[in-house]
């Protein structure tokens, strides 16, 4: 139990050193989500000054709906969720740029499909903040789809700092494994 109860304060605070230092301060995490939409805010205002106008805004459309789009059944990333007619080849500049900064990390499917990535943020805890601002609940729901999205970001974010190319399988719905690690030739 304690164990568990450590991990969910974990998801709830994430690695940003701003937000583990507001953690440790008051030994709650009360003002974490302040402190990450602080850190959110601030890292969307760097990509404004670096980026042309229009690319700015497909970024920031993409990183709006990564909670949504991990709160579904299937985690694929779907551009006609941000708006509807939308195709990944409009927001392959923006998906790009995103990956450059490491704003956002990317899981590609082993067959190499184009297309079909899913898309996580750089750390849980900010996603985590980032969904509960856009929600009516203040609590996580364990056996939601989106506690489980959630999981799956951290899964992604781990595997990432340690080295990894982030792969996935599926069968078209019929079998699936969220996490392929890849080493030399072989998957």
């Amino acid at each position: 139990q304690e164990l568990l109860y450590l991990f969910y304060q974990y998801m709830l605070t994430g690695g940003m050193p701003g937000a583990i230092n507001e953690y440790l301060l008051l030994e709650s995490t009360l003002n974490v989500s302040e402190q990450h939409q602080l850190i959110l805010d601030h890292q969307i205002a760097n990509l404004k000054e670096v980026y042309k106008e229009s690319l700015y805004y497909k970024m920031l459309q993409i990183i709006d709906s990564i909670d949504a789009q991990l709160a579904k059944k299937n985690k694929k990333f779907q551009y006609s969720r941000i708006r509807k007619g939308v195709t990944a080849s409009q927001y392959s500049e923006a998906l790009r740029c995103l990956k450059k900064n490491r704003f956002i990390l990317s899981s590609s499917p082993i067959t190499g499909e184009q297309g079909s990535e899913k898309l996580y943020l750089y750390d849980v805890g900010v996603l985590v903040s980032k969904a509960k601002k856009n929600s009516s609940s203040d609590k996580l729901e364990i056996h939601s789809d989106l506690y489980k999205g959630f999981l799956e970001n951290y899964v992604a974010q781990s595997l990432f700092q340690n080295g990894y190319e982030l792969f996935y399988w599926d069968s078209k719905s019929q079998a699936k494994l969220d996490f392929v690690l890849h080493r030399g030739h072989h998957y």
